[in-house]
């Protein structure tokens, strides 16, 4: 049995299953997270954005409550990343998610718990469509009882998902090594086949790709993944980016900002025919790319939790961005 999926691809959020890995349009990619978009350099590539993290609660008689979370990411430049003997110059984002809550049974059972994701990927620059090389993340994560009682509220599932990819993108390596529970505890080792087609982004940097594509082009959005709870190449889609004029209130290297600007909404879903609830990201749409004021960062998104017990959202509210 392999573990519920609550922190999991680039919603944070259990997904459905879908369908399988197949031949997409390639995305075209440019370096949007820097103040000048015509020229990549990965060289002292520096940024760290901070998400408050809140909850809406869907009720019943078992539902959960938590407290306002914290999730980072930063973003660095890695210029000797080695990887089957290999060295490369490639990006390297690490993000920590942190959330505190209380699980509650038909009001007469409380359970607290403290749950965290740590990840870390790596892939190749904008011009090399941002091909993944490694990614690697922990999962502390308390998830309810298959049937829950007023004694048995709650499981926690401890485990470490790696996945390492070949150079020609064609296959790649993935380990799942659970530490609890104790009857899901062991490592699993297995090769993974690909689709060499199209745009293929690892879990771990999907939010953080979206930021490189054109949004006023209205090429619908295809991409391959993995998903890490069947080990499958999987297909997602979405339409063309939305504009829309979005009211922000964060900082940029300590300065408050409070103003109305123009942001592209982008929604994806699973081509299933059980694709669940549609993901809504919102960036900062680009202005100039002489002068790219806010590097399409990401300033918002939703993310359904496990068994529709509610939607955690994610707010920028913090930004720090070197001079590139």
């Amino acid at each position: 049995m392999k573990p519920k999926r609550f922190f999991s691809l680039f919603a944070l959020a259990p997904l459905a299953l879908l369908a399988g890995c197949g031949g997409t349009v390639a995305l075209s990619f440019s370096p949007n997270w820097y103040a000048k978009t015509t020229s990549e350099n990965l060289t002292g590539t520096y940024e760290h954005l901070v998400y408050d993290v809140t909850f809406k609660s869907n009720g019943g008689d078992y539902a959960v409550e938590y407290d306002t979370g914290t999730y980072e990411t930063t973003l660095t430049d890695d210029p000797t990343f080695s990887l089957n003997g290999k060295t490369y110059a490639a990006y390297h984002l690490h993000t920590e998610l942190s959330l505190t809550g209380r699980y509650f049974y038909k009001n007469e059972a409380e359970e607290a718990f403290e749950d965290s994701m740590i990840s870390d990927v790596w892939f190749l620059s904008a011009g090399a469509s941002l091909q993944p090389l490694k990614s690697e993340k922990y999962v502390h994560s308390t998830v309810p009882a298959v049937e829950p009682t007023t004694e048995n509220l709650t499981r926690t599932f401890d485990y470490t998902y790696t996945v390492a990819y070949s150079e020609d993108r064609s296959s790649a390596e993935y380990t799942m090594d659970i530490a609890a529970p104790e009857e899901n505890k062991g490592k699993t080792q297995d090769t993974i086949e690909l689709e060499t087609d199209g745009t293929f982004l690892d879990n771990e940097e999907i939010a953080f790709a979206l930021r490189g594509i054109d949004y006023t082009s209205s090429t619908p959005i295809t991409f391959n993944t993995i998903d890490p709870q069947t080990n499958r190449c999987l297909s997602v889609s979405g339409s063309s980016p939305s504009a829309e004029q979005e009211t922000v209130s964060f900082s940029i290297n300590g300065e408050t900002i409070n103003e109305t600007i123009p942001t592209a909404h982008i929604e994806l879903s699973y081509n299933t025919s059980n694709p669940g609830p549609t993901r809504t990201f919102v960036y900062a749409a680009k202005t100039s790319d002489s002068e790219n004021r806010f590097r399409n960062v990401l300033i918002s998104f939703e993310s359904p939790i496990i068994q529709s017990l509610g939607t955690l959202t994610y707010t920028l509210k913090e930004a720090t961005f070197n001079d590139k």
